[in-house]
């Protein structure tokens, strides 16, 4: 759980390590501050927001499960 193991002000290459992953720039490249997205195979994501290379906040975000409002409970039809 890459959520869990974030701390403020860790670097950027401490995440890309941390994760084996660079990560999706989201923000103009270039540009102050810098979004990260990192995804897992779940359609998870953490988008961590660095500012001179330093992490200064992050979300998880988790996808909805579409199961959930699926009439009659789930339960299949006689």
């Amino acid at each position: 759980m890459l959520n869990a193991k974030l701390k403020p002000n860790v670097t950027l290459m401490h995440v890309i390590a941390m994760t084996r992953a660079l990560g999706e720039l989201r923000s103009p490249k270039d540009t102050q501050p810098e979004l990260y997205r990192w995804t897992d195979g779940g359609g998870s994501y953490v988008d961590a927001v660095f500012n001179g290379g330093k992490l200064q906040s992050w979300t998880m975000t988790r996808p909805e499960n579409p199961g959930d409002e699926e009439e009659g409970g789930g339960t299949p039809a006689a």
